[in-house]
């Protein structure tokens, strides 16, 4: 799970994920790493709280993501993530 690492989930978060999650999150290498890139690029930074939270997220499809973020108050919605991840369950 090294990749997760290299996207900036801590050790211990990955660590703490069980094996039929760490299988899961193996095969759908490529898709997890869009799905994080996509959220860096919009400045999602608690990428421990939001595996350890709200894993889900990591299951769905990036165009679905994209327009849950497409919103006229993104930045302000961003701010709320960051400070408490249970905030992205308003958008998604």
């Amino acid at each position: 799970m090294k990749y997760l690492v290299d996207l900036g989930v801590s050790h211990e978060i990955v660590d703490s994920l069980n094996e039929a999650i760490c299988y899961d999150l193996k095969v759908n290498e490529n898709k997890i790493t869009e799905i994080i890139n996509f959220l860096k690029s919009i400045a999602i930074n608690n990428l421990d709280d939001l595996i350890s939270q709200e894993l889900r997220i990591l299951y769905m499809d990036l165009d679905d993501i994209k327009k849950a973020f497409d919103i006229p108050n993104r930045s302000e919605m961003i701010e709320l993530i960051n400070n408490d991840i249970v905030a992205i369950e308003e958008i998604l």
